[in-house]
């Protein structure tokens, strides 16, 4: 067998396809690649005798010997799914105590610290800040 993969661009006597199916069939013994033309040419849409092992459109499915397609183009394969950043939490805007927030309510008490000196700790909302922003 030449070792197709799904995907692969290969020539079926003189005809462009792409490998949609490798291994072995219900409808005969021994390993068949399954082949999607780019014209309909085809002899199925990758379903034979009611078992599906592909889909395309009519006729332009075919299914062939591994010793019959030639490889023209393997793809490289995708690659490595990146890291998806941390999403934010949309919603009520809250303090670190957890406590809700809005436009009208006062500033969270200061936080002391071992220094003595006291500082204010504000979690807002963008829109609380441009409010805030206008009022000072």
């Amino acid at each position: 067998m030449g070792d197709f993969l799904v995907g692969d661009h290969v020539d079926v006597n003189g005809q462009h396809a792409i490998v949609r199916f490798v291994g072995p069939t219900e409808f005969r013994e021994g390993e068949w690649i399954g082949v999607e033309l780019g014209m309909p040419i085809g002899k199925n849409n990758g379903t034979v005798f009611g078992v599906t092992y592909f889909s395309c459109k009519d006729r332009y499915g075919m299914f062939v010997g591994p010793s019959v397609p030639r490889l023209i183009e393997r793809p490289p394969p995708p690659p490595p799914p990146r890291a998806r950043p941390q999403s934010k939490t949309i919603g009520t805007p809250t303090t670190t105590q957890g406590k809700r927030l809005s436009v009208s309510s006062p500033a969270p008490p200061p936080v002391t610290t071992t220094k003595g000196r006291s500082m204010t700790l504000r979690v807002l909302h963008p829109r609380q800040e441009e409010v805030l922003r206008k009022l000072s």
